[in-house]
């Protein structure tokens, strides 16, 4: 999922951000027992493709509140994004 983060934010989101903003995302330092603690706590959704490879994630709150939503720029505009969103 960490890599996942990594690619989307450099390649889709480089279209939407500033250099310096995707290098600040993109290369600082993840804290993984605090996303594995925000991960537990909330509802996470995972999308993998045939080879179970994970092409996308979405982690909300018990409220519904969408925290994050990544999907690798291989699955842009496949409707990956609205299933995971969607998904009960």
């Amino acid at each position: 999922m960490l890599s996942l983060f990594r690619q989307t934010v450099k390649v889709v989101n480089s279209a939407d951000y500033a250099v310096d903003q995707i290098k600040v995302w993109s290369g600082r330092k993840i804290d993984i027992q605090t996303l594995d603690e925000n991960l537990l706590v909330n509802i996470v959704l995972v999308a993998f493709d045939d080879h179970d490879t994970i092409i996308g994630f979405a982690n909300m709150n018990n409220s519904g509140y969408l925290e994050c939503l990544f999907v690798s720029y291989r699955y842009q505009h496949h409707g990956c994004a609205m299933l995971l969103v969607q998904e009960p």
